[in-house]
């Protein structure tokens, strides 16, 4: 009998000691989820972290957008500018051929329909907005004339447009071509030594 309640007692102290391990393993969750104030101190870091992705997200939107949105623009200009340029080739064209004519000749019913054809295209230019650039005598602009020729001009002072071959064009404020130009160096070097001599 002393011997069963040594078991008994024994048996116990087994339950005993199996119980123990139980018990730890039901409290370690709840070390393992550590104190309230630094888990939300962690969710906090956690959501300020998350709203920093988001609003950078934002951002690389709307780049990505509004550079979309530049090169739809500047795809536009060029395709306008490509197809302006046709359209100012066949203006120049149309000029030269109204210029070819001889002085004092009429040219009759060709040059009539010339004429008439490049007053409807430069109706339908100011239609649309673009404007002819013609500095015959102005002071040369390089942002707006470019510079084929420079010559001597006894009407025109130095650095004054004194002949246009080709006329610029603008769209509103943009430059679609600029004008084609010589530019005087001024009077002749021989005519200015002559009149200090007549002097």
């Amino acid at each position: 009998m002393k011997h069963s309640k040594t078991h008994a007692h024994a048996g116990g102290e087994a339950r005993s000691e199996a119980a123990v391990p139980e018990t730890e393993a039901v409290a370690a969750p709840v070390d393992a989820a550590g104190d309230p104030a630094a888990r939300i101190a962690e969710l906090e870091a956690e959501l300020l972290r998350l709203r920093d992705e988001r609003l950078r997200a934002e951002a690389d939107l709307q780049n990505a957008r509004r550079r979309a949105a530049r090169e739809s623009d500047e795809a536009e200009r060029r395709g306008e500018a490509r197809a302006f340029g046709a359209f100012l080739t066949l203006i120049d064209d149309l000029e030269r051929a109204r210029a070819a004519v001889p002085p004092g000749d009429t040219g009759g019913p060709l040059l009539a329909g010339v004429s008439l054809v490049l007053s409807k295209a430069m109706d339908e230019l100011a239609r649309l907005g673009i404007s002819a650039i013609d500095p015959h005598g102005e002071p040369f602009d390089p942002h707006a004339h470019e510079a084929l020729l420079s010559a001597a001009s006894e009407s025109h002072a130095a650095g004054a447009v004194s002949q246009v071959i080709a006329r610029g064009y603008r769209h509103g404020d943009r430059l679609l071509r600029p004008a084609r130009v010589v530019v005087s160096t001024g009077p002749t070097v021989v005519e200015k030594r002559s009149e200090g001599e007549a002097k």
